[in-house]
């Protein structure tokens, strides 16, 4: 489980390194929350996990569920949000299972990106806090995700 670990540690640090050092380009746009959460966050986090998963020469799973916790965990530290950091476990993990059967680019991508706006409509429209629909979501995913015949050793090309 140490490499498991650091791979995905490794994916956390540097996309959320990656986000902070766009956020000064994102915020000459506006509005930058949407932004950030539906253009930069879901290619720069799809991306790292792909690189380590790669480098580290793991499955998605491992990789994607540390990274889920670790961000996940980020988000019940910063805002007691624990339903945000459940969806966000539940989230990567579902896109771990999306990847692994269809790669990185074709399917996780497009869900994380989807998943994001989804969440920020909903928001927006219900004017509710976004951790319900967004931990509902995400099990909703898990579990599609589970359904699919999943090669756990496929690793990008």
């Amino acid at each position: 489980m140490g490499r498991a670990a650091a791979a995905s540690a490794a994916a956390f640090f540097m996309s959320f390194t990656a986000e902070l050092a766009l956020l000064p380009l994102a915020a000459a746009f506006a509005p930058t929350l949407p932004l950030m959460a539906v253009l930069v966050a879901p290619v720069m986090e799809e991306g790292a996990k792909r690189l380590c998963v790669a480098w580290f020469r793991l499955p998605w799973m491992p990789v994607g569920l540390g990274f889920g916790l670790l961000e996940g965990g980020f988000k019940v530290w910063q805002s007691g949000a624990w339903a945000g950091g459940i969806a966000s476990v539940a989230l990567h993990a579902a896109l771990a299972g999306f990847a692994a059967r269809h790669g990185v680019l074709r399917a996780s991508l497009p869900l994380h990106a989807g998943f994001n706006a989804t969440v920020i409509a909903l928001e927006l429209a219900l004017n509710a806090p976004p951790e319900a629909s967004a931990l509902g979501m995400a099990m909703g995913l898990l579990l599609v995700s589970r359904r699919l015949p999943v090669d756990a050793g496929r690793r990008p090309a």
